[in-house]
């Protein structure tokens, strides 16, 4: 199963994936996860708290393109978490991956071309004290799945 969802990028980001997307064979869903799970790296850097979510800035001259993509549900989850996480929109993430790291996705892809990004992604809810606790895991190993937290019966 698939998760349809619209971003909204500048046509000169869209001309780039496009772009990525001849260069490596990959489609734009699978450059735009593995420029998502590349930027999820810089979690320190772009955490944010207490604020509104940040939306691109529109510009006057500027043209718009509406991109629908169809994500796995844990690159969608992924998403959203990102979003929630750095108070970005998720086009606005998009277009910040693809301007800092588009490159960087594309050489590696062309080193490993039978490497494909896995997202291993997991949610987990525990109540402590009546107190509902969510657990994000992007980046879930074998080794991280045995603790005790990710074993609730």
């Amino acid at each position: 199963m698939k998760i349809e969802t619209t971003l909204y990028i500048k046509q000169y980001h869209l001309k780039l994936l496009v772009a990525a997307s001849c260069v490596t064979g990959r489609s734009k869903e699978t450059i735009i996860s593995s420029l998502m799970i590349r930027l999820s790296k810089e979690h320190n850097a772009y955490s944010r708290m207490w604020e509104r979510v940040q939306y691109q800035k529109r510009e006057k001259n500027a043209e718009y393109h509406r991109l629908h993509v169809c994500l796995k549900p844990g690159e969608y989850e992924m998403l959203l978490d990102l979003r929630k996480v750095f108070k970005k929109s998720v086009s606005l993430l998009v277009a910040h991956a693809i301007d800092e790291y588009l490159d960087e996705i594309v050489n590696a892809i062309n080193k490993a071309p039978d490497n494909y990004p896995v997202i291993n992604y997991a949610m987990n809810r525990m109540i402590i004290d009546n107190v509902i606790n969510w657990i994000l895991s992007w980046g879930v190993t074998a080794e991280l799945l045995s603790h005790p937290i990710y074993c609730t019966t």
